[in-house]
């Protein structure tokens, strides 16, 4: 009885601990894309391509998938970088846009 309820026991903790790795790496994946959006937008002079917003697109959709604990932190970040979904065009002509943009996704990196 002891061995099996230590086999439970241990087994429970590498669960646990793979979950966690699991979300501290997505949250860091989020955070990466963010602070890197950021620094592109946050320059006036910065030329970015459409991927900038594709890569975060790709992981608004995917971040749902692989938050499989529920984090609410992620859900709160999933949910703020929809916000950012906007026509590169429109931020590349529209100065005010990209401002506001920044500003979000400074709020998003304070979470």
């Amino acid at each position: 009885k002891d061995v099996l309820d230590e086999m439970k026991r241990t087994l429970n903790e590498e669960v646990t601990s793979r979950l966690d790795n699991a979300t501290d790496s997505l949250r860091y994946k989020i955070r990466e894309q963010l602070v890197y959006m950021r620094d592109k937008l946050a320059d006036p002079n910065s030329i970015f391509r459409d991927s900038l917003f594709g890569n975060v697109e790709s992981l608004v959709d995917l971040a749902p998938k692989l938050n499989v604990t529920g984090n609410q932190r992620i859900e709160q970040l999933t949910l703020g970088m929809r916000e950012l979904l906007v026509d590169p065009n429109a931020v590349r002509q529209n100065v005010s846009l990209r401002a506001n943009l920044v500003s979000k996704l400074n709020d998003l990196l304070a979470i």
